[in-house]
């Protein structure tokens, strides 16, 4: 899933210490945290099965059923 990262200056709380965050604000604050760490993640798979890919198709590497 693709989705577009609000800059890191905008999201800094630090210009709105005194404000407490809601329930809300929490919960949706937490939820991009976890949508940004799966995207790193699935970002990290696709780059190693690429670079597999190029290993097998140049023979470096023979592909095995699992």
């Amino acid at each position: 899933m693709r989705y577009k990262l609000i800059p890191e200056e905008e999201r800094c709380l630090s210009k709105f210490e005194h404000k407490k965050l809601t329930e809300y604000e929490e919960a949706m604050t937490k939820s991009e945290n976890e949508m940004i760490e799966a995207d790193r993640l699935m970002e990290r798979m696709i780059s190693s099965v690429e670079k597999l890919e190029i290993r097998v198709i140049k023979g470096e590497m023979k592909g095995r059923r699992l």
